[in-house]
């Protein structure tokens, strides 16, 4: 480790050696921080495509402009807590038996000569005083900043700040959000997905990870939390569970109908988007609720949970909808005889739906053929 160059009241700026500098057992891209720091690197080296950053190294060496953030570790170490991915991919770089190690593809993995690798053996790096004065920064960068982690990887971090001591209020001024309530929502949804990890090991618990976002989305529908016995309070504080033992079983249930039990059973939605529109109606209704326990069918029993008028009024603005993509196409030439038939019929419909509306009468084909 050299000497430090740059000394503020925050932060002190250094080169050091790739050797001298430890991979973060908490970093959020990891599922445990029991992680040695072998298992790191295989994990970020098959996880997060470190091809590109080798080959750009092995061009244009490392940019001083991207100093790695660290803070001390132990017998005259530093741990990185934001620049893993690059730290990993030096470490390869400069260890090509570390590599084989852990199974990487040497075809795939560009070689240093003696003068590249002298230029990647020393790193710019910004030393903080411990990780709670780095929180802020990490947050910015990787929540509400330009670089974000994905879903998992940010509840991640948000849970592990309350964890430390933090309100959830505190997280959330912390790491700027801009809403005040996605600090809270990510850690309702990362408590739910360290309960189901414990509470219910027979749910696919990768499957989760990989889609993470849907339990957010789960969990922003009232219906659903009312179904599940969860409080309709976002958490401001730690919690260990948000899922009584004795609605497990509908908590169970209810991510095998987002997401499939990962064998025979398909989830019963299509896109995210059905979460909140028909399951959080359907649980919402007893009989619904009974029809799509018998059949997974959640189309007819959303037909079932949804007022007539509202089903109706769906299907008009879906043919409004349809109506409406056709106006760009219709020129002159379009409009012969069929056409205008086609048409005429459509203003018969029109009219008469205008007509009922306006008299609550019933309908029936007859009238729009007259």
């Amino acid at each position: 480790m050299t000497k430090a160059d740059e000394v503020s009241p925050r932060t002190i700026r250094s080169n050091v050696s790739v050797h001298g500098l430890l991979l973060d057992p908490e970093n959020p891209r990891l599922a445990s921080p029991e992680y040695d720091q072998t298992k790191i690197v295989k994990i970020l080296y098959f996880q997060e495509s470190l091809e590109e950053l080798a080959l750009s190294f092995q061009r244009n060496g490392y940019f001083e402009e991207e100093p790695l953030v660290t803070i001390d570790g132990s017998d005259d170490t530093l741990i990185v807590v934001e620049g893993n991915r690059r730290l990993a991919t030096l470490k390869l770089l400069l260890s090509p038996e570390l590599l084989l190690e852990i199974g990487g593809d040497s075809s795939n993995w560009p070689e240093l000569t003696e003068e590249q690798r002298l230029r990647l053996e020393v790193v710019p790096t910004v030393k903080y005083r411990n990780r709670e004065s780095v929180a802020p920064y990490l947050g910015f960068r990787h929540i509400t900043g330009a670089r974000t982690w994905k879903p998992l990887q940010k509840a991640r971090f948000v849970a592990k700040l309350v964890e430390d001591g933090r309100t959830v209020d505190e997280v959330q001024e912390l790491i700027g959000d801009p809403t005040a309530t996605a600090a809270k929502r990510m850690y309702q949804s990362y408590v739910l997905y360290r309960q189901v990890e414990t509470d219910l090991p027979q749910i696919e618990i990768q499957t989760l990870a990989e889609n993470f976002s849907l339990i957010e989305t789960m969990l922003g529908n009232t219906s659903i939390k009312k179904h599940l016995g969860i409080s309709l309070a976002l958490p401001t504080a730690s919690v260990s569970n948000l899922v009584e033992p004795d609605n497990l079983a509908n908590l169970e249930e209810m991510l095998v109908w987002i997401y499939g039990d990962g064998y025979e059973t398909p989830p019963v939605i299509g896109e995210s988007r059905e979460i909140k529109k028909k399951l959080g109606a359907v649980v919402a209704s007893e009989r619904a609720l009974q029809w799509l326990r018998n059949t997974d069918d959640l189309e007819s029993a959303y037909k079932i949970a949804t007022p007539g008028h509202e089903l109706l009024a769906t299907k008009i603005a879906k043919i409004g909808s349809q109506l409406s993509e056709l106006l760009p196409d219709i020129t002159s030439a379009h409009l012969d005889e069929t056409v205008h038939e086609e048409i005429a019929k459509l203003a018969r419909v029109i009219n008469v739906l205008i007509g009922a509306s306006k008299t609550g009468s019933n309908l029936d084909s007859t009238q729009v053929d007259s």
